[in-house]
């Protein structure tokens, strides 16, 4: 969180990340990263082509994450997130559904379950790394619900604003 509020720093962990996601030991973690802190420096950015640039690079990081763990629903969440806030809704909806399905068998425990993107200062953030820093049995447990209710909550928003009512109340229903 830190370093969204210090451009020095920012800098300087983007540059070490790109680095890492050269390394192939170290991409595995480096790109899904990248995603998410690109991800949220777009949708702070207030000039339109730097956010677009910052959201393309976050995509392109967010699939590399992809290509390297297809099983990861995390990784699907983010691609998906990233891809409804781009605008390309057959994508987000293809992602996030693969989201609620991979979240069914997602053990949770025992994994560094990253923070999903948006990096939102909200409540669902604040409890999820509050529980996840401290390696909580009950966050563990939780994670594959969490997942799925996000990805529902997103898929919601997508059908409410394609104005498909029917879509929106369906996928509400499943969040709860």
């Amino acid at each position: 969180a830190f370093l969204s509020r210090t451009a020095g720093a920012w800098s300087l962990a983007e540059r070490l990340l790109r680095e890492a996601a050269a390394d192939p030991t170290l991409a595995r973690s480096a790109h899904p990263t990248l995603a998410g802190l690109l991800g949220t420096a777009a949708a702070r950015a207030s000039d339109p082509a730097q956010r677009t640039g910052l959201l393309e690079d976050a995509r392109s990081h967010a699939r590399c994450a992809l290509e390297a763990d297809r099983s990861d629903p995390v990784r699907h969440l983010t691609a998906g997130e990233l891809a409804l806030r781009a605008g390309d809704t057959g994508m987000a909806r293809g992602l996030l559904l693969k989201t609620v399905a991979l979240s069914t068998t997602y053990p949770g425990r025992g994994l560094l379950v990253p923070v999903p993107f948006p990096f939102d200062q909200d409540g669902f953030r604040i409890q999820w790394e509050r529980a996840a820093w401290t390696g909580s049995d009950a966050f563990c447990a939780a994670v594959p619900s969490l997942l799925a209710a996000r990805a529902w909550r997103r898929l919601g928003d997508l059908a409410e604003t394609s104005g498909d009512p029917v879509r929106a109340v369906e996928a509400l229903v499943e969040a709860v």
